[in-house]
């Protein structure tokens, strides 16, 4: 996979992508466990060390960490939510990742 990178439009459309993959997979579970996200991982054909979960709760959180993702806790007050320290790591918004997932992701691959 890391071969097919080619440029940052290449690592945006694979983020965007997988992004997608994963929310509709995960938007059918009723309950975020690990397994959801291992098997979405698994349904778009990527190891879980290699994906990114975004999420807003204490236990989509400990769900990412025990299937091995990348956690991002995305929540305007992340700062007062306890439960939501241990994501690797923590934004009050989307568009303030963009940065810090490129440069994580262009370290793995």
């Amino acid at each position: 996979m890391g071969g097919s990178i080619k440029s940052e439009s290449d690592v945006t459309s694979l983020l965007l992508n997988s992004l997608i993959s994963m929310v509709k997979m995960c938007v059918k579970q009723l309950k975020l466990d690990s397994t959801t996200y291992l098997e979405a991982a698994k349904k778009i054909r990527v190891n879980p060390e290699a994906c990114i979960g975004f999420e807003g709760s204490g236990a989509g959180i400990t769900a990412l960490s025990k299937a091995g993702l990348f956690s991002v806790a995305v929540h305007p007050a992340y700062r007062l939510r306890p439960e939501l320290q241990n994501a690797a790591l923590k934004v009050e918004i989307l568009n303030a990742i963009h940065p810090k997932l490129k440069s994580w992701y262009l370290m793995r691959y």
